[in-house]
């Protein structure tokens, strides 16, 4: 009789564990602000929320919008993209992402945009394959940016990650892009992770190097929250440059 006690008690315990680590909605609240030393700036503010309908699969809702102001000589250009999608769990460890919406411009011309991304994670690394893309009706522009990811954790101090992208429009725009990520965790609940870009930009026919630099501070609230902050530095052509200041917020409920 006690062993079936401590047996049922225990089974109490693993399904309360269980139940307190699944959750229902998730959204996630990315701001970012970036001030040019030539008085111009860029503000974007998205929201992604999922609906943990099955456990293997998840629709998706983004909302975004940006603000540019480029300068007394032009107008601010503001941009809002509705998008829906959802996560689909192809096995424990596997995972996709497929987004499609649309913008709306400030001139009332609309753009389409959207991606997918296969994802493959454990608890030592993550490695990922994406693919966006997207066409602007005002512009008559196509683009589309690939990019491969992959992250190690080596131990619970430390932590790597490589980031490829690569850009192209048909407006004779080309980019390659290099993002290295050094993430050292300290009292368990906080990491400090370091970041650094370099980009090598066409734009009709003109080569140029870029490159910004930064830090990412994360703080994990509780289960349930994370915050983080960003703030980088992005040297731009004709020595243009920038400083972006970002906050995201991820809630579990």
């Amino acid at each position: 009789m006690r062993s079936r006690l401590i047996l049922f008690l225990a089974l109490c315990a693993l399904t309360s564990a269980l139940q307190a680590e699944s959750f229902r909605f998730r959204d996630i609240l990315d701001t970012s602000y970036i001030d040019y030393n030539d008085d111009t700036r860029f503000i974007k503010v998205e929201n992604v929320f999922l609906y943990n309908l099955t456990p293997m699969y998840i629709p998706e809702l983004r909302l975004t919008v940006t603000n540019a102001d480029y300068g007394a000589d032009s107008e601010t250009q503001t941009r809002m993209l509705f998008q829906l999608g959802s996560v689909i769990i192809f096995a424990p460890n596997v995972y996709g992402e497929f987004i499609y919406g649309v913008w709306r411009n400030s001139d009332s011309t609309v753009a389409q945009e959207g991606f997918a991304e296969i994802i493959r994670e454990s608890d030592t690394m993550l490695a990922s394959l994406r693919l966006k893309g997207g066409y602007d009706h005002g512009t008559d522009i196509l683009y589309l940016i690939p990019d491969a990811s992959y992250m190690r954790r080596f131990n619970a101090l430390y932590s790597a990650k490589a980031k490829y992208f690569f850009g192209y429009n048909t407006d004779d725009f080309v980019s390659h892009s290099l993002q290295l990520e050094n993430g050292f965790t300290f009292l368990e609940y906080y990491t400090a992770t370091a970041i650094t870009t370099g980009i090598l930009e066409t734009i009709d026919g003109e080569s140029a190097t870029l490159w910004s630099a930064g830090v990412r501070l994360e703080a994990i609230i509780k289960k349930q929250l994370t915050v983080k902050y960003i703030i980088q530095y992005h040297a731009l052509r004709d020595d243009r440059w920038g400083l972006e200041n970002g906050i995201a917020v991820d809630w579990k409920f």
